[in-house]
């Protein structure tokens, strides 16, 4: 009786997972991204792409631009924030979007605050002064890049 259930279970575990790969299908929109964003290489992409609520596009880069940001069509808005991030995370916090950036490379995780309308004479992120958080391999900063 056991072996029977274990079989049946067996089975209906290979079907649905067969049944929802199946439903995920995708394309490749080759040349979606512009290849020489203001003229520069894109470069190595590694560690995260994130989507505000504008539809912005947010793409680590290892390179000394830091985070490019391309808009929902794949028009390359600005460059912005630090360099060398690997890890990417946007948080919603009180109305407010964030990004948390970790930084392996530095042992730290840097915060950036996303203002909701940014133009050219008001900067997209904004900061401030490191924060400690108490742990020796990991410090926190807010910190703001003009585009």
């Amino acid at each position: 009786m056991n072996r029977i259930a274990q079989t049946l279970l067996g089975m209906i575990a290979l079907v649905s997972s067969a049944t929802f790969a199946a439903e995920l299908k995708y394309s490749i929109a080759p040349n979606f991204f512009e290849q020489n964003p203001d003229h520069q290489p894109l470069g190595p992409c590694h560690g995260g792409v994130v989507i505000d609520k504008s539809g912005d596009m947010y793409v680590t880069t290892d390179n000394r631009r830091g985070i490019l940001v391309f808009s929902r069509a794949g028009k390359f808005l600005r460059a912005l924030g630090p360099t060398r991030i690997h890890g990417l995370e946007l948080r919603e916090e009180n109305g407010t979007e964030y990004l948390y950036c970790a930084r392996a490379s530095d042992h730290e995780v840097v915060k950036l605050k996303l203002d909701p309308a940014p133009s050219p004479s008001r900067p997209m992120v904004r900061s401030s002064s490191p924060m400690a958080t108490g742990r020796t391999m990991c410090s926190s900063s807010t910190r703001t890049a003009s585009s």
